[in-house]
């Protein structure tokens, strides 16, 4: 029986110290038809580094082993009995572009990739100083961070902000209001395999919203195994800025059928201290579990199965940019819950390497608590804005079907479906005291008045769309292009909304209700467009080469962009349900190296845009639905969000790791982005000034890693009216990072260091035009320790 099916076992160690290393991904393919999409098995090594692969066909193979932070390693093999064995594998201080890229519907290798793109791995993202995934993130060249707080943050990509950018969780849209920032807070950054960016149109990947880029977080599963086993780890962190305390637990646990990952985390946090003093309502508490398991029903069929629940309240946003006036702005309850399902078959036929079928369902719930402090006085009466209470119900449903194809001599077509909604219910109550003033000023009475709103109707904004992509070599092993093009259908519908929807004075609901208006009749609106992309990779030599890569991306305006009404008293914020989706072209062209002791990544690019939302001043048009005046019009001044602009943005990113001496990595990254609004000559507004990082990493070899650097931003005097001009500044951080001190069971790390050494007070431009956001945090020590078991 051994001889008709030999097996492949052996033992993966770490080369420097003989320790076995638990995690190694293993796979194996026939030599012949290799690189294949999809290996002939694949597993995990068990926590003391064993593997096993079972009933192999005698033949010629390729065994290739990965683990993150170490030099991948490759043998061929000619399997003709059953063999057994041990190898090392040697600590990769320089990246060489073999992290595996999922984001782009075929696994491929970063080096593989024409498209500029950015991937931290699970290893990266524990030894960073961050605390979540947008401060990880904004180490990457190309990339900015915008804080309403530590904890509302979002991201900028090359000058476009999150309205432009697609972010996923495991492929997974995150639907929610594109004016708040915080969507990306409510990932749990410590349950993630690794991060993975796409910088540039991205539209054809994930159709609308994807003009600046796409982020996709990819979250830990356990794996795979010939037998039964079980692992988990405890991990804590705390940092002193705000006195953050973090708890963390995950079990993994599986078979040859199946497998199951559970993970949950606690954390709290007071308000941030910043060199000025301290930033008040800035705290937060909030949790997280997340559960994913996977089932193989058959032969090369596999059914996973994923929930995520979050949950955070009395989060303090002081940034407050979103709100009509000053006011203290606090989440009360913010929660996000994910149920997604896949079924993956592989090796469907010889041409059709993968089928995956995939539905999900999200909901985000956005409950906001504005504490307004500003009084209306006239002759006739005092109006003090007590509270106002907004909160939006977000529901996003979506399904793919996904083929992935090898045909025409070695092609890889990917073809599909991609059919998603999103529902948005809202509702705002406002608490008012009125009080009529007698001829001296004199309160003669007080009438509290509850006055409930609908900021947006009832909506529902649906996408289908189809896609086509195929990856080939032109010249075998020089020449790779990739091209694909996208058609999509989007459906926008919504409800007829009023003005109050109900109006409680003095604890009586009035009916009718006096000078109701309509803000938005009912209607539907279809928009409909397509994009398109060609990447080209040439290589140069064995590893260095260059890159470009151009496409036509567009977004679908909003929801919240077409029926907006915010009124804020003598004029009104307002939506435009006919606006045209916004259209990008962008073009990259990149040149990169890939030597053992020196990676260098180069990219310039261009894009531009057309149809650009922005709000102009104009007039709310109305109708009065009650009163006297019932069926008449009226106006009131408004900023209406118009389709004007015309943008440009171009610039540069790079990023370089040379090892200097033997366990010595000198490292730097630098972008730039310029943007100017070409129909009006202007600036664009919330562009990051120059900036990049230089620093240097000393590997003690079988004890820690020291990492020093520090971040540079230049001055940014290149901005639109109304924003700030902010000065340059220089930020030092210290990382000591240990390696992981095999106690046989268990096992432990450490991470500890500090940011902003010398306690800098400075500006993130991203955030002056937040609110009250102008000086960033300050000196903070942290640590994070995990404990395997």
């Amino acid at each position: 029986m051994q001889a008709q099916n030999p097996e492949l076992k052996g033992r993966i160690t770490e080369a420097e110290t003989g320790n076995a290393l638990p995690g190694a991904t293993v796979m194996i393919f026939e030599e012949e038809n290799y690189p294949a999409l999809q290996p002939v098995q694949a597993t995990i090594t068990d926590r003391n580094g064993n593997f096993k692969l079972k009933k192999l066909n005698k033949g010629s193979y390729l065994l290739k082993i990965s683990f993150v932070g170490y030099e991948s390693y490759q043998q061929k093999i000619q399997l003709k009995e059953s063999k057994n064995l041990t190898i090392s594998l040697e600590k990769e201080l320089i990246n060489l572009g073999e992290v595996v890229v999922s984001s782009l519907h075929h696994d491929k290798l970063e080096k593989n990739v024409a498209l500029p793109i950015e991937v931290m791995d699970a290893k990266e993202l524990e030894q960073s100083a961050a605390f979540s995934p947008s401060a990880a993130l904004e180490t990457e060249p190309g990339i900015a961070i915008k804080n309403d707080a530590p904890w509302a943050t979002s991201l900028n990509i090359r000058g476009m902000n999150e309205q432009r950018i697609v972010a996923l969780i495991d492929g997974n849209r995150i639907e929610t209001a594109t004016d708040l920032a915080a969507g990306l807070s409510m990932v749990d950054f410590t349950d993630l395999e690794r991060i993975e960016v796409i910088k540039g149109a991205s539209s054809l990947l994930y159709g609308t919203g994807a003009m600046g880029g796409v982020v996709n977080f990819i979250s830990k599963k356990a794996h795979f195994a010939d037998r039964f086993y079980a692992s988990g780890n405890f991990a804590g962190g705390y940092q002193s800025v705000n006195q953050l305390f973090s708890r963390k637990v995950s079990i993994n646990t599986g078979s040859e059928i199946w497998k199951l990952h559970l993970s949950g985390r606690m954390r709290d946090a007071e308000n941030i201290q910043t060199p000025e003093g301290e930033l008040p309502n800035s705290q937060f508490t909030d949790n997280n579990i997340s559960v994913a398991f996977g089932f193989r029903p058959l032969k090369n069929h596999e059914l996973s199965l994923q929930y995520q629940r979050f949950f955070g309240e009395d989060i303090g946003i002081p940034g407050g940019s979103p709100f009509p006036g000053p006011a203290e702005a606090t989440y009360p309850k913010e929660k996000r819950t994910l149920y997604s399902g896949k079924y993956t078959i592989t090796q469907f036929s010889p041409s059709l390497e993968k089928l995956t079928l995939k539905y999900y369902h999200q909901y985000i719930l956005r409950d906001v608590e504005l504490i307004p402090n500003i009084q209306k006085i006239t002759p006739a009466a005092r109006i003090t804005p007590q509270k106002t209470l907004p909160e939006g119900n977000h529901y996003t449903d979506g399904a793919q079907l996904k083929t992935n194809w090898s045909v025409f001599d070695k092609h890889e077509l990917t073809a599909g479906i991609d059919l998603w909604q999103r529902r948005l219910n809202t509702s705002r109550e406002k608490y008012i005291m009125k009080e009529p003033l007698d001829a001296g000023g004199n309160p003669v009475d007080t009438i509290n008045i509850i006055r409930g709103e609908k900021p947006i109707p009832n909506a529902t904004y649906g996408s289908a769309g189809i896609f086509l992509q195929d990856q080939f070599s032109l010249i075998k092993e020089k020449l790779d292009l990739t091209i694909g093009f996208r058609y999509d259908l989007i459906k926008v519908t919504n409800e007829k909304a009023l003005d109050p929807v109900y109006l409680i004075m003095n604890g009586t609901e009035m009916d009718p209700i006096p000078n109701q208006r309509i803000t938005f009749p009912e209607q539907t609106v279809y928009n409909k467009s397509w994009s398109t992309n060609l990447g080209v990779l040439y290589s140069l030599t064995k590893d260095i080469d260059i890159t470009f890569s151009a496409g036509r991306s567009f977004r679908a305006p909003s929801i919240e962009e077409r029926y907006k009404y915010i009124d804020l008293g003598s004029s009104v914020k307002l939506g435009d349900p006919n606006l045209k989706p916004e259209e990008g072209y962008s073009f990259d062209i990149g040149f990169r190296a890939w030597k053992p002791n020196i990676n260098f990544k180069m990219n310039g690019y261009l894009n531009s845009f057309s149809n650009l939302i922005v709000e102009k001043p104009g007039e709310f048009v109305y109708t009065y639905n009650t009163g006297a005046g019932a069926g008449t019009k009226d106006t009131l001044p408004a900023l209406i969000n118009s389709n004007v602009s015309r943008a440009l943005l171009y610039g540069f990113d790079m990023q370089t790791n040379y090892n200097v001496v033997k366990n010595t990595v000198i490292y730097a990254k630098a972008s730039f982005v310029r943007g100017k609004d070409t129909k009006n000559d202007e600036n664009l507004p919330l562009i990051p000034p120059l900036n990049g990082i230089l620093g240097i990493k000393y590997q003690i070899p079988g004890i820690a890693s020291v990492d020093f650097s520090a971040n540079l931003h230049d001055d940014q005097n290149k901005v639109a009216e109304g924003e700030q001009e902010t000065p340059g500044y220089a930020v030092y951080n210290l990382v000591l990072s240990s390696s992981e001190f095999n106690l046989n069971m268990p096992r432990i790390k450490f991470t500890a260091g500090i940011k902003n050494i010398f306690d800098r007070a400075y500006k993130n431009h991203l955030s002056t035009n937040r609110g009250i956001i102008n000086i960033e945090p300050g000196r903070n020590y942290f640590i994070k320790t995990k404990i395997t078991f």
